[in-house]
């Protein structure tokens, strides 16, 4: 799912008062990893980063139609990742959607809160980038972007703010006349769209928008920029060049963007030779959102922040393949963090944060991919200190489950009925080749009992690694499915002290038993699926993906 138009959507969203931005989402076209190579976990980082971008609705590609007749798992587009019930993982895909559709409600709620709009001129194409560290606005603000409609159209002043008619409103609009000052950003939204796109900032400005901006600055607002040479157009282009330059020299005068750089007119302000972080800076605009070690690692994290009345909704995703743990701060100090976490729909308050000068600074801990909600909606009570202990639980073990564990395939799918598996691996690295090449589900089984008493406290059972989506019964109660880290489930209600019956149903993907059909005479093939696919995009050579319960299996307890 390319990054380089969802800003555009959302950002249009934003501009013409859409409560949602919606992207085709999960549309996947690569060799040796089209058709059914990803499974929920794999798709999580591609939902979190479209979400921090403003996209808020998606659009599955694809779920094609598939008759019983067609098998399984059946024909298919030359592009995107499967939804239909002929995928392994369906029948265990409710909390993956239940995910992504707890971040789109929570995504639609409210409006965007933007510091800056940046102008996009009126030079053709008028493109949006992709969310990237703007020059001069730098990380820990937020921005969208206007084109000549919205700014004729649809921008008043109110307060010093740009406000737009359904509610969004920005701090200052930047004059950036170009989809963006950076060559390289400039030249991929080009590729992306087939066009040639200038990093150069337009120096024409037409008569009606040079006009409107005169007029949101009398009426108080804060625009940032250098001063048109022309009026650009053909119509009554010598009139129209002659007011343009009047204009421009009466609202410029003798700025030059180095000695002599804000101007007070009316009740607003116009700037030329200072960033839009500078001048936040300057009026004590803190940024939105930052965290420690952001400066060495700007694209470990990212937000999106919406605000509905009196709410402040904060989405902060880690867009690392790595357990992280940092500081972060949001513009906001009068209420009480709340943690939502969208995988498990558990939501509670912080006990441990600090509040100053109007930053809320707490503690996050992260799984890999992982993602948050942040919540401000109550307001700080006068016992409200913030220095309560950890946030999140901490885990001790209690024990590994090792030893041998039985493993029951799906015979109707090449696996063997039983099998043991002396160690935790991956199936392809299995001698057999109905494990090596199997797609489907496969459960594990182990007896245990606790070595220790836990004394009330909650334990769980702990998983180092899925591929791609387990099931866990515990003396035949029902737990839960996991399809992201971390790949823990709480066991209290079920987990006795001895003889304890532990059943892990664990379900990979199609490529492999396709890829491994694909060898086969079309007789011999299990699957039913194309004999070839468009482009190549999975043949006989595409590599087998690791598939099972991998690594270790542990007993813990919670703090």
């Amino acid at each position: 799912m390319s990054r380089l138009n969802l800003k555009q959507t959302a950002t249009a969203a934003h501009v013409y008062g859409k409560r949602q931005a919606e992207a085709e989402a999960f549309t996947e076209q690569q060799k040796d990893a089209t058709h059914w190579t990803l499974g929920p976990s794999d798709l999580k980082p591609y939902a979190n980063d479209a979400f921090c971008e403003g996209v808020n609705r998606l659009l599955l590609h694809s779920a094609t139609c598939q008759p019983p007749s067609d098998g399984k798992p059946g024909y298919e587009y030359c592009a995107g990742t499967h939804f239909t019930p002929n995928v392994t993982w369906w029948n265990q895909s409710k909390e993956f959607f239940n995910y992504l559709n707890r971040c789109q409600y929570m995504l639609q709620k409210g409006l965007f809160v933007a510091d800056v709009c940046f102008y996009l001129g009126e030079r053709p194409p008028l493109l949006a980038p992709p969310k990237y560290n703007v020059p001069g606005l730098g990380t820990g603000y937020d921005c969208d972007y206007a084109n000549p409609d919205v700014l004729l159209n649809r921008m008043t002043v109110k307060d010093g703010r740009i406000i737009l008619p359904d509610g969004m409103n920005y701090r200052m609009l930047v004059l950036q006349d170009c989809p963006s000052p950076v060559k390289d950003i400039a030249d991929e939204v080009g590729r992306y769209q087939g066009l040639q796109v200038s990093s150069v900032p337009s120096r024409t400005m037409s008569v009606a928008v040079i006009k409107k901006i005169r007029s949101l600055i009398e009426a108080g607002a804060t625009v940032v920029g250098a001063p048109p040479e022309n009026a650009g157009g053909l119509a009554s282009y010598a009139q129209a060049d002659v007011e343009v330059k009047n204009i421009a020299h009466e609202l410029w005068g003798d700025l030059d963007g180095k000695n002599k750089k804000e101007k007070k007119i009316g009740k607003g302000r116009l700037i030329w030779g200072t960033t839009p972080r500078e001048l936040l800076l300057q009026d004590r605009v803190v940024p939105d959102f930052e965290y420690e070690g952001l400066n060495n690692d700007a694209d470990d994290f990212d937000y999106i922040h919406r605000r509905a009345e009196k709410t402040d909704i904060y989405f902060v995703i880690n867009r690392t393949n790595k357990q992280q743990n940092r500081e972060f701060s949001f513009r906001v100090g009068d209420r009480v963090p709340e943690i939502w976490d969208a995988v498990t729909g558990r939501k509670y308050d912080a006990t441990n944060y600090t509040v100053k000068n109007g930053i809320t600074t707490m503690e996050l801990n992260f799984d890999v991919f992982g993602s948050y909600f942040i919540v401000f909606n109550k307001p700080l009570g006068p016992n409200a200190t913030g220095k309560g202990k950890s946030n999140f639980l901490t885990f001790t073990g209690l024990q590994e489950l090792n030893g041998n564990w039985k493993v029951a395939f799906d015979t109707k799918w090449g696996g063997p009925a039983s099998t043991d598996f002396p160690e935790l691996i991956s199936w392809t690295d299995r001698p057999e080749e109905g494990v090596k090449s199997y797609s489907g589900t496969a459960t594990y089984s182990k007896t245990f009992n606790l070595q220790k008493p836990v004394n009330g406290k909650p334990i769980y059972l702990e998983l180092t690694d899925v591929k791609n989506v387990a099931e866990i019964k515990l003396n035949g109660k029902p737990l839960g499915v996991l399809w992201c880290a971390p790949w823990r489930v709480n066991i209290s209600n079920a987990v006795k002290a001895s003889g304890n019956v532990l059943e892990i149903s664990v379900t990979n993907l199609w490529c492999n038993r396709v890829v491994h059909d694909l060898s086969l005479p079309v007789s011999s093939r299990i699957t039913k699926t194309h004999e070839s696919f468009r482009f190549d995009m999975l043949n006989v050579n595409t590599p087998m993906l690791p598939s099972g319960l991998l690594g270790k299996v542990k007993i813990v307890m919670s703090n």
